[in-house]
C-alpha cells in the first residue's frame, strides 16, 4: 500500500504486496503451458514452411514442364502457379528464411 491515499502504489510496493498475499506466481503454470504449446506450433510450422519453400526453389518448375504434354490443362495451370511462385520467392537463403519465419508466425497466430 502507498504511504498516503493520494500517492499511487510504486512497483516495489506492488511487488511486496503480491508476495505477501502469495499471489505473485498465480497463473504461472498456465502461462508456461501456453508458451510451450505456442513455441511447438511455431517451430513445427517453421520447419514445414522451410522444407516446402526449399522444395519449391529446388524444383524451380522444371519437373512440371516435363509432364506438361502428358496431363494437359491441369498441369498447365500448375505450371503457371509454379512460375508465379518462383517469381515471388526470394532468391537468397536469407530471404527464404525470413519468408518462412513470417509464415510460421502467421500460422502460430491462427
Amino acid at each position: 500500500t502507498a504511504s498516503s491515499s493520494s500517492e499511487p502504489e510504486t512497483n516495489l510496493e506492488c511487488f511486496i504486496r503480491l508476495y505477501k498475499k502469495q499471489a505473485l506466481y498465480r497463473g504461472a503454470s498456465n502461462m508456461v503451458t501456453t508458451m510451450i504449446i505456442s513455441s511447438f506450433i511455431t517451430f513445427y510450422a517453421l520447419e514445414v514452411t522451410r522444407r516446402s519453400l526449399s522444395k519449391l526453389r529446388q524444383h524451380n518448375g522444371h519437373h512440371y514442364q516435363h509432364h506438361q504434354q502428358q496431363h494437359g490443362k491441369q498441369i498447365r495451370r500448375l505450371h503457371n502457379h509454379m512460375r508465379f511462385l518462383n517469381f515471388i520467392l526470394p532468391k537468397s537463403n536469407v530471404g527464404t528464411s525470413l519468408l518462412a519465419s513470417s509464415l510460421a508466425g502467421v500460422i502460430n497466430v491462427f
